[in-house]
């Protein structure tokens, strides 16, 4: 949940009777973690000692049961949530109870996309055929055949953006220089970048 909606939740128990939030106290099955914070504050202070209790049983015996993520899971959970449109604060505050920090998980899910679009560009450059390389991608990644072909498929797709910006900073940048009559350094490093995307771009569509 985003933090306007815990907001609005908060705001919602603020005004409900206090019996309807002792009956949600008593099977909070299904109520995110931080909710059932917000719940069992909200009965505190309206003396409700047992009820917030049973709350606090309730996340103990929770945290029993639940086993810690491995940074594979959590990488892959980090990815399926943010598909699914969850907000980025919603998901740092949910990994940051589990001591993971979602920028570094990220960050490390792209890193190894990176390596690994190398590595299928070399497995390509020794002459592997498609069924040889898919069969080394998933003994070597442990992948299934799903999981390698939406791999190459994102490489494809990642190459065809390369060669799209490439062509596009190369173009408004040559005109924007013909246009200034002058070849300053910037632009020529600029048409080195487009040049690069391209370059790249059209490698990757070539290996994938």
């Amino acid at each position: 949940m985003s933090p306007a909606e815990i907001e609005q939740l908060a705001d919602q128990y603020k005004s409900a009777p206090t019996f309807k939030l002792v009956r949600l106290a008593e099977d909070p099955t299904g109520l995110p973690q931080e909710i059932i914070l917000i719940l069992q504050k909200e009965l505190l202070e309206r003396g409700e000692q047992t009820a917030a209790l049973k709350l606090t049983e309730f996340l103990v015996a929770l945290k029993e049961e639940v086993k810690p993520l491995s940074p594979e899971q959590a990488r892959a959970e980090i990815i399926e949530r943010l598909k699914a449109g969850e907000s980025m604060e919603s998901i740092a505050l949910k990994f940051k109870e589990n001591g993971l920090d979602v920028f570094e998980e990220l960050n490390r899910e792209v890193v190894f996309q990176e390596n690994t679009f190398d590595y299928i560009a070399s497995l390509r450059d020794k002459g592997l055929t498609d069924e040889a390389l898919d069969q080394k991608l998933m003994s070597d990644l442990a992948m299934d055949q799903k999981e390698v072909d939406m791999l190459k498929e994102k490489m494809r797709k990642n190459g065809s953006a390369n060669v799209t910006i490439g062509l596009a900073i190369t173009i408004v940048t040559l005109a924007l220089m013909i246009l200034a009559g002058r070849f300053p350094i910037g632009g020529i490093l600029l048409l080195g970048v487009g040049a690069w995307r391209i370059v790249e771009g059209q490698r990757m569509l070539s290996k994938a």
